[in-house]
């Protein structure tokens, strides 16, 4: 099942949020990219999460730097860090 298509040309990085159907089930992710007249494809970062789901979920960032850092959400029904 394709969930999402792309048909005009990105120029900068841009990013995308694409909310899986039917959480409960198994998926197979891929990615299909088609460069036209000598154009390159190009992907980075991808990466599959849960989202909070309450509505009072607090969300704090620490360890920031120029790659990465830490997020840490907190929910009176459960509790995550990445």
């Amino acid at each position: 099942m394709e969930l999402v298509t792309y048909p005009s040309a990105v120029y900068s990085w841009t990013q995308r949020t694409i909310t899986l159907p039917n959480i409960s089930g198994d998926y197979y992710i891929a990615f299909q990219g088609t460069g036209n007249w000598g154009r390159g494809v190009t992907l980075d970062d991808v990466a599959v999460s849960l989202t909070p789901t309450c509505a009072d979920a607090s969300a704090t960032m620490s360890a920031i730097t120029a790659t990465g850092a830490t997020a840490t959400w907190a929910c009176s029904q459960w509790s995550s860090i990445l």
